[in-house]
């Protein structure tokens, strides 16, 4: 991975929800999940498969966000989980 070019998301609209998301939340949910997410951030981050392009991870939390934030303070990494890289939004 370290001589390929990763191809990442620049904003949120960028991310890619995968077609097999099973997860589903209720309006209210997402309401609370929103407010949630304005008073203590987003701690849980979002997780992408950079060969797929598709949003592994943070299908609902991506719903709250304007679709123009961007993704900042990619850094690129390896580890014995296959994590290829962290992010900011």
């Amino acid at each position: 991975m370290a001589n390929k070019t990763l191809d990442i998301p620049r904003t949120v609209a960028d991310l890619r929800d995968a077609s097999y998301n099973p997860r589903h939340m209720s309006e209210s949910a997402l309401t609370a999940l929103g407010v949630s997410q304005s008073e203590f951030g987003d701690i849980s981050g979002f997780v992408f498969n950079v060969r797929t392009g598709n949003l592994v991870a943070g299908h609902q939390r991506k719903k709250n966000l304007p679709a123009d934030a961007k993704i900042t303070g990619f850094e690129a990494v390896s580890d014995a989980h296959g994590t290829v890289g962290h992010a900011c939004i």
